[in-house]
């Protein structure tokens, strides 16, 4: 039997994705070959123990750290792989290497005092841990100078929070709900389809616009307040809170009639997941996304959503036609989320996945081991 430790940075979507869904379900269905845990911190001390016959025994067979790039941190890497011979998974879900400026981690990493300490630490994490772990092919690539041995392990869902009552959809009467749900870094994404929105609502009466989490208000790099939904009338307005609750999440989502996803075509944005589809889709809500390529490898045009151009001449009229064609035909907006219902039912559950995980663990082990 194996024991992995997480060791976590992140505490909220990506921490609960990346770490504690996943040490949940190693627990769950590998149990009887991994053994996963994980916390904020580690000391050295609880690394190592000691065995009836007095003779030192390493705690873990393989750590795993999270976005971790504090020069403690890796002083500990090297320590657990050159001093106890333990190999360390650096797991990344972000070109930490492209921050939009409009996230909030961006300041974090790009702090004019400790940003050249704070690179060197993750580029010496990504050089020397024994192998990575990503969530995408393209942020493998991006990834790829540094370390060899990099592992793709796909966002999925863990269906234990998008079960049947939690995905449970509302009927909005003869209106259509049109939304969009996301954070603070994706000011440049959502200015999209700002105007696009603005003449839905004009043209189509029926509709509302819905905001799940960031409320829209946000600061530019020169530090000026602005309104990103600024001109939508407030009557046609609804926005929904972020949730404390990792089961009321869902629930959020199923509000949706029509769910959005536009990104702009950049390197930081083709390294990120789908995961905003997977999470429409398991809501029931048919998915518009950009042509970029989180969604490109999953989503089949006209069977599993729809995709709009990226070409910016095109993008406005682009936008405005695919949210059109959905307001007008029901019957292929519910085409849509059924057949995305279960294509991502069938390809991107946790319990269906996690083998992934239990299997590219083995194999660090084992390799790091034969040296």
């Amino acid at each position: 039997m194996y024991k992995v430790h997480f060791w976590q940075s992140d505490q909220d979507g990506p921490g609960w994705l990346r770490v504690e869904q996943v040490q949940k379900y190693l627990n769950k269905l590998c149990g009887n070959e991994i053994v996963a845990s994980y916390n904020n911190y580690m000391h050295p001390e609880e690394w190592v123990t000691m065995d009836a016959s007095g003779q030192r025994q390493n705690v873990y067979d393989l750590t795993v750290h999270q976005r971790q790039y504090g020069d403690i941190q890796l002083q500990n890497l090297r320590y657990l792989q050159t001093g106890l011979r333990v190999p360390c998974v650096y797991e990344v879900d972000d070109y930490l290497h492209g921050l939009s400026p409009y996230a909030p981690a961006y300041f974090v990493y790009n702090d004019p005092k400790t940003k050249t300490q704070r690179f060197n630490n993750i580029n010496a994490y990504l050089r020397e841990a024994a192998a990575m772990t990503v969530t995408t092919e393209f942020l493998k690539r991006m990834y790829s100078k540094y370390n060899k041995n990099i592992y793709v392990l796909p966002n999925c869902l863990d269906y234990e929070i998008f079960n049947p009552e939690n995905t449970q959809r509302p009927d909005h009467g003869d209106e259509i709900w049109i939304g969009w749900a996301g954070g603070v870094s994706h000011v440049p994404d959502v200015q999209i389809i700002v105007d696009v929105i603005k003449k839905i609502l004009r043209d189509f009466p029926q509709t509302k616009f819905v905001i799940g989490g960031w409320n829209g208000h946000y600061k530019n790099v020169q530090n000026r307040p602005f309104y990103v939904w600024e001109g939508i009338p407030e009557e046609r307005f609804i926005h929904l809170p972020w949730v404390k609750e990792r089961l009321e999440y869902p629930k959020m989502l199923t509000q949706f009639d029509i769910g959005l996803a536009p990104l702009v075509d950049i390197p930081f944005n083709r390294c990120k997941s789908n995961l905003k589809f997977l999470e429409y889709s398991a809501c029931g809500v048919p998915t518009i996304a950009s042509q970029v390529e989180p969604y490109t490898r999953t989503i089949t045009e006209g069977k599993t959503g729809l995709l709009v151009t990226t070409e910016k001449q095109k993008l406005s009229k682009a936008w405005y036609q695919a949210i059109k064609t959905l307001i007008e035909n029901r019957e292929l907006r519910l085409t849509l989320a059924d057949n995305a219902k279960l294509f991502v039912k069938q390809n991107f559950d946790m319990a269906m996945n996690i083998h992934r995980w239990q299997e590219t663990y083995k194999e660090i082990i084992e390799r790091f081991r034969r040296g």
